[in-house]
């Protein structure tokens, strides 16, 4: 099968072989599934050349798909109504692993890609479903980050990856969406609307042909292309031995820096980055925690200082500082900050200003949780 790059009707260029590998990703895919609960097993799989990528998962149906891959494309390649980048093209990123076949379809253009790609990346990762402590801590990150000009990768699925997707889009940021199905089938609805947020001003991504679904093991694979794009991995919250967890390992296995947020000792989505912890990943309290593990001392092209006023230079009052800290140790309704307060009403103004200021989220059921750590800067009294 030729490498030789053709330009498409849209006027991007992909190679035969990497297009027909990307097809057959898609008619092996229930076969794939039945590996989605081991994604080291996932990994050495898809790191198989095509023939024996069909004598490895095809079964009963090796001749019959052994014959199609001989004839591909039997009655004509339809034109995917998406951009193709393929392995052998220049704007290829680095980063990503393509020594042989291998495609991404995208939902923009490959210049807009490639941009996003080339910039300082940091891919954020941890249990689907998310603490609203974890939810509001990776919007955080991600949106400091992405205000110093660091793209933004993560996933479609779970509260994580849409927070992470949201806190970039916030600081006007641009983020990368790796998805687990074919573009044009991206589920469940909520991932496609997200999907469809993150298109306007980023790019959603695919290995798999536009009408394929990844059904399960989607999401595993598309776990492992946001982590080659990354050049560090953050893993917010998540259990010892779950997915999440064992991603941030593989991150490692990569070549990738990995930082963590630490988390409540009460919380089973802690005991993940704990253990990281220990076993020497960087502590992640904030953006600017992520800038110095990015850039390990070496400033990165493109990035600029992750502090803003509210952050880090903002003069918070004391009583306010104290009901933030407050809140951030658990206390984190009205009434349980009223306690040994001189009265409710100045909790209440206290918990409306710093709402006000981006400092605190009210939750449903009159719950708060702080939108980002602190300030380390000066406070007044």
């Amino acid at each position: 099968m030729s490498r030789e790059l053709r330009t498409t009707a849209r006027g991007e260029v992909a190679c035969a072989a990497c297009r027909r590998r990307s097809w057959l990703l898609g008619n092996l895919s229930a076969l794939f599934d039945y590996h989605r609960g081991d994604p080291a097993r996932l990994a050495a799989l898809l790191e198989l050349e095509g023939r024996e990528l069909i004598a490895a998962l095809a079964g009963s149906r090796r001749s019959e798909l052994i014959r199609a891959w001989g004839q591909w494309p039997a009655d004509g390649e339809p034109e995917a109504p998406v951009v193709g980048l393929c392995a052998h093209m220049p704007s290829w990123p680095r980063r990503v692993g393509g020594a042989g076949e291998r495609m991404l379809w995208l939902s923009s253009s490959a210049e807009r890609f490639a941009r996003l790609a080339r910039a300082p990346s940091v891919t954020i990762i941890g249990s689907p479903a998310a603490s609203p402590y974890g939810g509001e801590t990776a919007a955080a990150i991600a949106r400091g980050l992405a205000a110093a000009g660091v793209t933004i990768v993560a996933g479609l699925h779970g509260d994580l990856a849409r927070a992470a997707h949201l806190g970039a889009a916030e600081a006007r940021g641009r983020s990368l969406a790796v998805a687990g199905d074919g573009l044009e089938r991206v589920r469940p609805a909520q991932a496609a609307r997200l999907a469809s947020r993150v298109a306007r001003e980023g790019c959603v991504l695919s290995e798999l042909p536009a009408r394929a679904s990844g059904r399960g093991w989607g999401t595993v694979a598309a776990e492992r292309t946001a982590l080659e794009l990354g050049n560090l991995t953050i893993l917010v919250e998540g259990e010892q031995e779950d997915r999440s967890t064992k991603a941030a390992r593989a991150a490692i296995g990569l070549g990738r820096r990995v930082g963590v947020v630490p988390g409540p000792v009460t919380s089973h989505l802690s005991t993940g980055p704990h253990a990281l912890l220990i076993e020497g990943a960087g502590l992640i309290r904030d953006a600017q925690d992520a800038l110095e593990l990015l850039s390990q001392g070496r400033p990165m092209r493109g990035m600029i200082d992750a502090r803003t006023p509210k952050a880090a230079e903002f003069a918070l009052r004391l009583p306010l500082r104290r009901i933030l800290e407050r809140v951030g140790a658990g206390e984190d309704t009205a009434e349980r900050l009223a306690r040994g307060a001189p009265g409710e009403g100045s909790v209440l103004a206290a918990l409306g200003e710093l709402e006000a200021i981006g400092l605190l989220r009210r939750l449903p059921g009159g719950r708060y949780v702080p939108r980002q750590p602190a300030p380390r800067g000066p406070q007044i009294g």
